[in-house]
């Protein structure tokens, strides 16, 4: 998996507004970037599974409300995602990613 592929695809979703997630890759970005987009500071991802992850992320941001739709879609797409029991390290990577974007709507050109 090329890593900037599952980033690309998690931002073309939540732009259009009508993505679901499909994969732990996707997944595993978003939730980095769940907590970049909060300002809540991401844990460091330890031996958890991906399901744990998402788990603790969306009790973390239960009560958060965005008024971006771009991070509400996303929130949303994390909230219907089920996790299978993969994990390696370039979805460690892509959390890791998602956590330290700075400004994640930005078109890029890659």
């Amino acid at each position: 998996m090329v890593p900037v592929l599952a980033k690309q695809a998690v931002m073309i979703k939540c732009r259009a507004g009508d993505g679901i997630i499909i994969s732990n890759y996707e997944c595993a970005y978003g939730i980095g970037l769940l907590y970049a987009l909060s300002g809540i500071p991401a844990p460091d991802w330890g031996e958890e599974t991906v399901t744990q992850r998402l788990e603790e992320a969306l009790l973390c941001h239960e009560t958060i409300s965005f008024t971006d739709a771009q991070a509400g879609c996303l929130l949303e797409m994390l909230r219907a995602y089920k996790p299978d029991g993969v994990l390696d390290e370039q979805m460690k990577q892509l959390y890791q990613m998602g956590a330290s974007e700075q400004n994640p709507w930005k078109q890029s050109s890659v």
